[in-house]
């Protein structure tokens, strides 16, 4: 396990502390790291610069779900029901 120091761009929650945007802390693995909300290092950026970033990190995020489910903005779902022949009850 190595520990890594990140950046906030954006609020998220981190080893039971809500993290603001702009703080900087020490993940403790590499897989603990999120890129819809931090950056990799120690950095001082604007405020311009850390909504900007957090643009971008959504943006890329929406683009991931609209392409898992292929441009469509809800994928079909189908369901299996079965019923009982003695279940006499309303549907």
């Amino acid at each position: 396990m190595a520990s890594m120091k990140v950046t906030a761009i954006q609020r998220g929650y981190y080893g039971l502390l809500l993290r603001e945007p702009g703080s900087t802390f020490e993940i403790q693995d590499k897989s603990e790291f999120s890129k819809k909300w931090m950056v990799e290092g120690q950095k001082s950026f604007s405020i311009e610069e850390l909504e900007q970033l957090g643009r971008n990190a959504k943006r890329q995020s929406q683009s991931q779900l609209l392409s898992a489910t292929k441009g469509s903005p809800s994928a079909p779902v189908s369901v299996a029901v079965r019923a009982r022949i003695s279940d006499k009850s309303p549907i």
